[in-house]
């Protein structure tokens, strides 16, 4: 159980060959490679660790979220509100509110 266990989390190391003795020379290279160069070149479209970029990229570049939906008019909730009505076989609201007095 506890060699499946350490097969399925260490996998991607054991596939690269990497064992438990080599990850210090890999973090001393990795950080004589920071050292060496610590301002990563990065695309014109991507975003470095800070939200910035050296160089502006083209807005059809950029792709734009967006996460809020807008507000729905008057109409458009009516509207909205007649579907649901017309859904379940009622013509309108006031023969709702009768039927149920």
């Amino acid at each position: 159980d506890d060699e499946k266990m350490f097969q399925k989390q260490f996998r991607r190391f054991i596939d690269a060959g990497i064992g438990a003795d080599d990850l210090e020379g890999l973090y001393q290279e990795a950080h004589a490679g920071i050292r060496k160069d610590p301002f990563k070149k990065r695309a014109d479209t991507e975003f470095g660790s800070f939200k910035t970029r050296d160089s502006k990229p083209k807005e059809e570049d950029i792709v734009k979220k967006h996460w809020n939906m807008r507000k729905k008019s008057v109409q458009e909730r009516m509207g909205r509100v007649k579907q649901k009505l017309l859904a379940k076989g009622i013509k309108s609201l006031a023969a709702l509110f009768f039927a149920s007095q």
